[in-house]
Order: structure tokens, then sequence, then C-alpha cells
């Protein structure tokens, strides 16, 4: 699958949810660009079970490099995509 790499500041760190006995999800939003841009980029993306960890010891308003795939899936003839990231890396060291 494709990996992409991104950087952005974490404006938003949603709670985890348990969504089933095996799955659990936690998702945070990444503000894309320059904070002083006029019409900024935010971007949800999520973290999945042993990954939720990875969000532990980055705070709100760190900029951070992500590594991520997009996924994506068709349920009752919708499509939704999601953003599953792989790797956090804090840009403050």
């Amino acid at each position: 699958m494709n990996q992409f790499k991104l950087e952005g500041a974490i404006i938003n760190k949603l709670p985890a949810k348990q969504v089933t006995e095996t799955f659990r999800v936690q998702e945070f939003i990444l503000r894309l660009g320059d904070p002083d841009d006029k019409y900024p980029q935010e971007v949800k993306f999520q973290l999945v079970n042993d990954k939720i960890y990875l969000l532990d010891f980055i705070q709100v308003n760190d900029t951070v490099e992500l590594v991520f795939e997009l996924r994506g899936k068709a349920y009752k003839e919708t499509h939704y995509n999601t953003l599953n990231v792989l790797e956090v890396k804090s840009k403050l060291f």
C-alpha cells in the first residue's frame, strides 16, 4: 500500500473510542500549511488499535510529521475514505 508523509500542527485530539471488542480508534485534526493562511486546511486523521499510543506525548499545537496511508471502502453504495496514521514524529526535537 502507498504511504505518504505530511507535516502540520495538531489542533485537536479527540477521545479514543472502543468501536468493537477488538477495534479502537482515535482521531485528531491536523492543520496544514502556514498558520497565518487565510484558509488553512484542517484534515482529520485516525490511529487504530496499537497505534493510538503514538499520540501519548504529543500535545495540541505541536508540529508533527505523519506517515499515513489512504484507505477506502464501499458500504451500501457510498464510498468512505480514511487517512490511517502509521507513524507520528514530533518536530520539537
